[in-house]
């Protein structure tokens, strides 16, 4: 049986007091991004369905450090919420101008990238190529699982349109190539 003061997750939920401590803190500096990104993870498990919590939450972060890797989930939670796309697609593009060799940022963009592929600009497109490409480039996790899991779910003419963009953007070398088909 799960202990009353223990979430699912293995976590203990934040108490009303100490949402009340921390709100006091999360203007300080030095400490601002952490309370905030504290408080952000209790809405998440508390309140997984409540997109406008959420998205405030990611927005509190992102005044105080918009070079926080955050923008990508603003982008997410925008697109589930049915903002419009304009809106949606500033936070995404905000992750590039912010983060753009950030091995999690290029990561979470490729994602939303492919997963939105015929949505997006030519421009926007040629971003998602790219974090593609870099992100697969010595990193000790797999992304290309992830990426051949959206892949899956394409038509053969999108996954084609996909595999000539990273063709054409010379970033791609024959194992990044291999995640869309030869």
């Amino acid at each position: 049986m799960q202990d009353a003061l223990t979430r699912a997750d293995g976590q203990r939920p934040i108490s009303a007091d100490d949402k009340a401590f921390l709100a006091n803190w999360k203007n300080e500096s030095g400490v601002a991004n952490w309370v905030r990104t504290l408080l952000l993870a209790d809405v998440r498990a508390e309140t997984p369905n409540d997109r406008p919590a959420i998205e405030a939450a990611i927005i509190q972060i992102l005044e105080i450090s918009p070079t926080d890797t955050e923008w990508p989930d603003l982008a997410e939670i925008r697109l589930a919420r049915g903002a419009p796309m304009a809106s949606v697609l500033a936070a995404w593009r905000m992750s590039y101008m912010t983060a753009s060799h950030s091995g999690r940022a290029m990561f979470q963009r490729a994602v939303f990238g492919l997963d939105h592929w015929t949505e997006l600009p030519l421009s926007d497109q040629h971003t998602v190529t790219r974090d593609v490409a870099l992100s697969m480039i010595g990193v000790f996790y797999q992304p290309d699982l992830r990426y051949r899991e959206i892949l899956a779910t394409k038509s053969k003419s999108e996954r084609d349109n996909i595999r000539a963009a990273l063709v054409a953007s010379g970033l791609a070398p024959t194992d990044v190539l291999k995640v869309v088909g030869e």
